[in-house]
């Protein structure tokens, strides 16, 4: 039989996990010095509460080899062949805390794929794969695909503050200031590298989520592949959103976690697919 192994970057809920036979491992997530475990005993709402009121980000870990080791151990004792789906290796070290406890198990039969995304955008990965396992195909089949897939995602968020990018180095604090100053909204993406980079800014949360509706449906999206939207904190500005989008149809519409919540900061709304 073939598992799915994900960690918790991905925002499926441990419900849908368990219902699905899906081995989730979760990330930690430190505010200062403590220490939570994303899921376990820190609920997304928590997480942007005790984020709104701290001083510096809070810093996500990935899991150690060890932790991936011993589910991979578990495992192929059972009979099992894994695809592993981690956060894109430019923003954690998942990938490489799961091929270090790859090469502990010599003889298990196990594919790591790194999604260069995070969030809805793995998620998505992680439907497709489900889709072909429920289907039965065969593992080498479904990891052809999975890699294509990897190619295709695309996820377009739009920040509501610039915060965070500021706590967080990715914008100057000169430049920060003269961005809320006019109300610039960026627009994020990633790239083909798996890092995170601004893609388009507009002035004002109205104009921004147009253009980042418009880019979308001028996109050859393949709506044979699931599609989720995402948000952090609260829905108001996927709300604007998905009132901009026509008659799209989305599998889900998730609240986005740690990794990329730091980032963004609350008020985000974005949304991920596969292109044709």
């Amino acid at each position: 039989m073939i598992k799915l192994v994900l960690d918790s970057n991905c925002d499926l809920t441990m419900e849908f996990c368990q219902k699905h036979d899906i081995e989730m491992i979760p990330l930690s997530v430190a505010f200062g010095q403590k220490v939570y475990t994303e899921n376990v005993d820190m609920t997304k709402k928590e997480f942007y509460e005790l984020m709104e009121t701290s001083e510096e980000l809070p810093k996500t870990s990935q899991p150690s080899p060890q932790q991936y080791f011993e589910v991979f151990e578990k495992l192929a004792k059972e009979g099992h062949q894994m695809i592993v789906l981690t956060v894109t290796s430019a923003l954690s070290g998942c990938y490489q805390s799961a091929m270090i406890a790859k090469q502990m198990c010599e003889d298990a039969m196990i594919e790591i794929i790194d999604t260069k995304n995070a969030a809805i955008g793995v998620q998505i990965q992680a439907l497709e794969i489900l889709k072909m396992i429920q289907k039965g195909e065969i593992f080498e089949n479904i990891l052809v695909k999975a890699k294509e897939n990897v190619e295709k995602t695309r996820l377009y968020a739009t920040i509501d503050t610039l915060k965070n990018l500021i706590k967080g180095g990715r914008v100057s604090k000169t430049e920060g200031l003269l961005g809320t100053l006019v109300d610039i909204k960026p627009m994020i993406t990633f790239n083909a590298e798996g890092k995170i980079i601004s893609c388009a800014k507009s002035r004002g949360m109205k104009m921004a989520l147009r253009k980042m509706a418009d880019h979308i449906k001028s996109e050859k999206i393949d709506f044979s592949k699931a599609i989720v939207c995402g948000y952090t904190a609260h829905t108001d500005n996927l709300k604007r959103l998905l009132g901009l989008m026509g008659d799209v149809r989305f599998d889900a519409e998730v609240e986005v976690g740690a990794v990329i919540g730091t980032h963004a900061g609350p008020g985000a709304a974005a949304v991920a697919y596969f292109v044709e």
